[in-house]
C-alpha cells in the first residue's frame, strides 16, 4: 500500500523561522501526501498556530490545518 507510518513526535524546522511539531504521521508515497493522527503546533515569523491534525501536499508544498485550528498573529514593532 506504499504508506510509511511514523509513530511518535516529529519536528520540522526551517532556517527562516518556521517550526512545526506533530506526531503519528502517515506518509502516502504514491499520492505524495502526509497526514498527522496527532495534534499539531508551530511558529512562523508572523505568530503561532495549532490544530487537531494537519495534512500536507508534498508536491504542491502546502499544509492544511484541520479541526479546532487557531492562529495567533503577533504585532512586530518597527
Amino acid at each position: 500500500n506504499e504508506t510509511v507510518a511514523v509513530n511518535g513526535p516529529i519536528q520540522f524546522q526551517s532556517a527562516n523561522g518556521y517550526r512545526l511539531t506533530t506526531r503519528d504521521v502517515d506518509i502516502r508515497l504514491q499520492e505524495r501526501d502526509l497526514r498527522s493522527r496527532g495534534d499539531v503546533e508551530g511558529r512562523m515569523p508572523t505568530g503561532t498556530f495549532r490544530a487537531d491534525h494537519l495534512k500536507a501536499d508534498l508536491e504542491g508544498r502546502t499544509v492544511t490545518l484541520e479541526g479546532n485550528a487557531r492562529l495567533r498573529m503577533e504585532q512586530v514593532g518597527r
